[in-house]
């Protein structure tokens, strides 16, 4: 196991930049990436909880740096200068700004989970099998909004420990005692204090009180809507066309007795 807690092949050599030159799902390489679970989906060889964690992964760890590998925008990921914008983790920042906006749906870039050798086989999976793959997705980011939450909840209280300390220190090391202000009340002037840390929000409850969803774009093909067969149902497809009118959804059942 790595640094990351994923799964490693004997005699691998530690590096930033993971490899993954086989695109073959099935293959040993896709395998030892993707997780070594034993218990999967029935009729799949989807590991729900290795896809979970690849998936949680990704969303902690993927930087924008792949992407340009992937598109050729970069030769090599490993000596890229600290300042590089190839750094940048997207999506950590991406939640930390639905944490702030209150915001339930994350976009996701299909492109990058292939660009992201331990999601490789999540991507090819995820297409054949949405249905399970989805649902993975979605509890990834959950997981990921919650320890998001709960490091910030940690700052806060960190913060407000050593403000209320650097209060309390500066109330004691004034030797002058209280003296009447030179307002007409005479009104003494009042020693410093710290808000109670109950007025502070509770992040944690308010990202378990939400419904957390991924919204898939960025497919590698276009289907046309006149091309649409048998063969792409229960799979994940891009449509290219004009929305000229939409109505509800007609449940067949709204109660059942």
């Amino acid at each position: 196991m790595d640094e990351n807690g994923m799964p490693v092949r004997e005699g691998a050599q530690g590096s930033d930049a993971a490899t993954f030159s086989n695109l073959n799902p099935n293959t040993s390489d896709a395998d030892v990436l993707g997780g070594q679970g034993t218990a999967i989906v029935w009729g799949t060889d989807i590991h729900m909880d290795d896809t979970i964690a690849a998936c949680k992964d990704f969303f902690q760890n993927f930087q924008k740096k792949y992407r340009m590998l992937k598109d050729g925008e970069i030769d090599d990921i490993n000596n890229l200068p600290a300042d590089h914008p190839g750094h940048t983790r997207e999506y950590i920042e991406m939640m930390n700004t639905m944490l702030d906006l209150g915001v339930s749906q994350l976009n996701l870039d299909t492109k990058n989970l292939k660009a992201y050798p331990p999601t490789i086989k999540a991507w090819h999976q995820l297409q054949s099998f949405p249905a399970e793959i989805v649902p993975a997705i979605d509890e990834a980011i959950k997981h990921v909004m919650l320890e998001i939450a709960e490091q910030r909840m940690q700052d806060m209280r960190t913060a407000h420990q050593q403000q209320a300390a650097r209060l309390d220190n500066g109330n004691r090391e004034s030797s002058a005692p209280i003296m009447p202000s030179s307002d007409i009340d005479g009104t003494p002037t009042p020693r410093q204090t710290v808000e109670p840390l109950n007025d502070m929000p509770d992040l944690i409850e308010e990202v378990h009180a939400r419904l957390y969803k991924a919204r898939m774009f960025g497919l590698d093909h276009t289907i046309n809507l006149r091309d649409l067969n048998p063969g792409d149902m229960d799979k994940l497809i891009s449509i290219k066309g004009l929305v000229i009118r939409t109505t509800p959804i007609i449940p067949d059942m709204k109660e059942g007795k």
